[in-house]
């Protein structure tokens, strides 16, 4: 994670350092926000701005290159220093005020970048005595919609008093309800099977209280924060053969953010595993009478049935748990609910009559047994590695959505969610790239961009997607350079067909349930 976050910060530092700017003479400082996304994006961005601290700061002003102000809301502002390197000199500090704010950034172009123009409102400085004052800053939106409820253009969102979220989709009005509840049974299985005890309940937290707070609010962003302390039982009693009368506190905070023409609603839980032997996981009651549930996998999306099929008195080979990596859904076909992941979680349907529950898998513990072969199993006493007794922190977000998966492009919305839109901030100068640019496009829904890449043995540039639907997609791959040749590769890259290209355009046809490659030859 740790060297993740650094790559993707030389990254930005590469491309803002040869932003130019020097042609701007109205401002000298700037913001550019970073699209790594293959479509164009309008969102509200979160950023840390810092203003000198000579600077008697009123409130911050954003424009876009025309003059045009956008909307800034102020969360949070303080004093700061940070240090000043110089090659030639020791390092000095500089000292500012961070400003922490959201802004709409509009039509930031594909794997590209727009730049905003960074200004600021200072305080009057009065004589003594004061003659005048300055008028109160009254927030004239909000999306605050009641205690513990905000409404963008898409969803409502309303807070329970245990925690759990009522959320709305303004399009159908259909209602989900007692969303992101907590579920925790025991657990005797191993690191590669869970095994439930015979004589176990299945606690949740439907009923606990939890404190509710509002962090942040304003016209683009509203921020709840949700705290609550779970007892659950402490371990598996082998000698009586059943869950520990004993009782630990399990601390869980949620924070649920929506911002302005989101069509989802950002949920970050963290929990303090304090309890052995058991797992836990989230809920998603949806109300729904759906047949079918779905979940993105390695180039593709793969289909489950609601309920596994039965052979007398077991079930069949499909498997109850599913894995999804970017996003899972579950649709009636009329309305749906999807849930958008930034790592790879495991899932399952709980319920199967119409109010249809989803849970995904959040800790699990056990004891620390392992095989030397199946017949002996070696315990490894004191050994609590296996326990996960630690902080965890989740980040996944709630969709509902009209019809089907496909319908409501969750890849665009996933992708997004997991790919989050940054800002740079900079100065002044000189550099070879234009205020704003995209650098590459590809038109057309689910189509799914994979990798922009240079070539293993040739000195071009390969981008590969797939088209993860059960039906032909034609796509167009728009670039932001010159473009000499254009070519199909497979997955060797070895080069096949050559393609043409109009205006920098490359138009292909992409199979159901296709990877394809096309290799740009560039000036």
């Amino acid at each position: 994670h740790v060297v993740g976050q650094g790559l993707v910060r030389r990254g930005l530092q590469n491309i803002t350092k040869e932003i130019d700017t020097s042609g701007i003479e109205d401002c000298e400082y700037f913001l550019a926000v970073h699209n790594p996304s293959s479509f164009d994006r309008s969102e509200v961005i979160e950023a840390f701005v810092d203003v000198p601290a000579t600077v008697k700061l009123n409130h911050l002003i954003i424009e876009d290159l025309d003059g045009h102000a956008v909307v800034v809301q102020e969360a949070e502002r303080k004093s700061t220093r940070a240090g000043i390197y110089h090659p030639r000199s020791r390092n000095m500090p500089f000292y500012s005020t961070k400003v922490h704010v959201y802004f709409m950034a509009e039509d930031v172009p594909a794997l590209g970048y727009k730049v905003f123009k960074l200004k600021w409102s200072q305080k009057n400085e009065y004589p003594y005595p004061h003659e005048d004052w300055d008028p109160p800053r009254i927030l004239a939106e909000n999306m605050l919609a009641g205690p513990n409820c905000a409404e963008n253009e898409f969803i409502r969102v309303k807070i329970n008093p245990d925690g759990t979220l009522d959320v709305t989709d303004n399009d159908t009005n259909h209602t989900y309800t007692r969303l992101n509840y907590f579920m925790d049974q025991g657990d005797i299985g191993n690191m590669w099977m869970s095994a439930t005890p015979g004589d176990d309940a299945m606690l949740n937290t439907i009923g606990l209280p939890a404190e509710v707070a509002v962090r942040v609010n304003g016209p683009l962003a509203v921020v709840f924060d949700i705290k609550m302390t779970w007892r659950i039982p402490a371990e598996f009693d082998w000698s009586k053969e059943k869950r520990s009368d004993v009782r630990v506190d399990m601390p869980i905070k949620v924070t649920v953010t929506l911002r302005k023409g989101s069509p989802a609603l950002e949920v970050v839980t963290t929990l303090e595993n304090t309890a052995r032997d058991h797992y836990v996981k989230v809920a998603f009651p949806t109300g729904l009478a759906a047949k079918k549930t779905w979940a993105e996998g390695s180039f593709s999306v793969t289909e489950f049935p609601i309920t596994p099929s039965v052979n007398g008195e077991l079930r069949g080979n499909e498997l109850a748990r599913h894995p999804a990596q970017l996003w899972f859904d579950l649709s009636d076909g009329r309305n749906g609910l999807g849930v958008l992941l930034d790592a790879a979680k495991d899932y399952e349907v709980l319920e199967h009559d119409d109010n249809t529950t989803m849970a995904m898998g959040l800790v699990r513990g056990v004891r620390m047994r392992i095989p030397c072969d199946n017949r002996l199993w070696m315990e490894y006493p004191g050994d609590e590695s296996s326990q996960s007794l630690r902080s965890f922190t989740f980040r996944y977000a709630l969709m509902p959505h009209e019809g089907l998966w496909t319908e409501a492009r969750l890849y665009d919305a996933a992708l997004a969610f997991n790919a989050p839109m940054r800002a740079c901030q900079f100065g002044k100068q000189e550099g070879c790239f234009e205020p704003d640019r995209g650098f590459l496009s590809i038109e057309g829904p689910n189509v799914v961009l994979s990798a922009v890449k240079k070539m293993e043995d040739r000195d071009t540039l390969l981008v590969r997607f797939f088209n993860p639907t059960s039906k032909e997609v034609r796509t167009t791959l728009s670039a932001g350079f010159e473009v000499k040749a254009a070519y199909l590769v497979n997955l060797a890259e070895e080069r096949g067909d050559k393609l043409k290209v109009t205006k920098n355009n490359v138009s292909v046809t992409v199979p159901k349930g296709k990877i394809m490659a096309v290799e740009f030859e560039v000036e």
